[in-house]
């Protein structure tokens, strides 16, 4: 073999090791500095117990789904050498969260300092909330009848509810999120902590956006609380809020199955039209053209995004498949009559 060839294959071998080594470089730096989920998830309590090492604790991240590779959670912590500086205690963590940035909390001992950590799911009533508070919170605290607050207890603090009845409850703008609370905190003390959330989420570029369609936040938020009830993806809460408002524009009902569930307290797929007739309140939206006097759920940004910046598309009907949970939409009411056959 000649020496050219010798050194053409060795100049070869070289690049595919700083190839490789780039490829490795990369796979590290991503995995370590950007979050293993870019798309929301709530945050988890973690617990690192006292005397617990690196690997003990990278194992558990990756059990709770907190991290995707325990190995370099464990890199990371010894290659900067710390180890020793990971404190023990609870601590609120999300896949949203960088590896880098999981070991800094733990590094700097950001521990969960009150007592009670809350879930609010998007789209629960505000009485789920309350049964929430009060089963979440020790026996002897106080109890949350949060349901008690109206719009005019806190309408001069918050301006966001301004054009909600005064005498109406707080329904649509309790926030959904992950909350933190002290365990003396009182009733009033948690209802601001939901506003002050919902008046950081509802942004000044979205409340200019919805000044700016001649609406107001009380009629995003109550229809976004419908589309929030109705369907689950990004893009079929557009199309619906798209169709919502369509139907609402030419003065037709809005006929939400998710309006009739609020009145009756029964989730169905499907609602007779007696039962439909017999539910006869201002929210029922079959037999009421227009908006409901207020929000039936408590929605989230997602579905707020969605009610203010809508898809127009030919669809005007939708349904959603028990079975699979897809939304089937459809153009024609004939078309909506046969999917409902073909579904239902």
């Amino acid at each position: 073999m000649s020496k050219k060839i010798i050194i053409i294959i060795a100049v070869i071998i070289l690049v595919i090791f700083i190839i490789l080594g780039a490829l490795l470089y990369f796979y590290i730096q991503n995995g370590i500095y950007k979050p293993f989920k870019t798309n929301k998830t709530e945050p988890k309590v973690f617990e690192i117990k006292p005397g617990q090492g690196a690997l003990g604790i990278a194992f558990n991240l990756e059990k709770q789904g907190i991290i995707k590779n325990r190995y370099l959670f464990a890199f990371y912590v010894s290659n900067y050498g710390k180890e020793e500086a990971l404190q023990a205690g609870k601590y609120l963590l999300s896949p949203n969260m960088s590896i880098a940035e999981i070991v800094s909390k733990m590094e700097n001992g950001e521990v969960i300092k009150e007592d009670v950590v809350i879930t609010i799911p998007e789209g629960f009533s505000l009485k789920k909330i309350e049964e929430r508070l009060n089963n979440s919170f020790p026996e002897g605290t106080v109890k949350f009848e949060i349901s008690k607050f109206k719009v005019s207890d806190f309408q001069t603090k918050y301006d966001f509810l301004k054009d909600a009845p005064v005498d109406s409850n707080l329904e649509g703008y309790l926030f959904p999120d992950t909350y933190i609370f002290k365990k003396e905190s009182s009733a009033k003390d948690v209802v601001e902590k939901f506003l002050d959330n919902f008046d950081k989420k509802l942004s000044s570029d979205l409340r200019e956006e919805i000044k700016n369609q001649g609406k107001t936040i009380h009629e995003i938020v109550t229809l976004a609380s419908i589309v929030e009830k109705e369907v689950k993806t990004k893009d079929d809460r557009e199309i619906v809020a798209g169709i919502f408002w369509r139907r609402l524009k030419n003065q037709q009902p809005l006929e939400s199955c998710a309006t009739i569930n609020y009145i009756i307290g029964e989730d169905k797929w499907v609602y007779t039209r007696e039962e439909i007739e017999n539910a006869v309140s201002p929210y029922n939206t079959y037999l009421n053209k227009g908006l409901p006097p207020g929000p039936i759920s408590n929605p989230g940004l997602e579905s707020i995004k969605a009610t203010i910046f809508p898809k127009e598309t030919d669809f005007n009907y939708f349904l959603t498949d028990p079975k699979t949970q897809k939304t089937i939409f459809s153009k024609t009411y004939d078309e909506h009559l046969n999917n409902r056959q073909k579904y239902f």
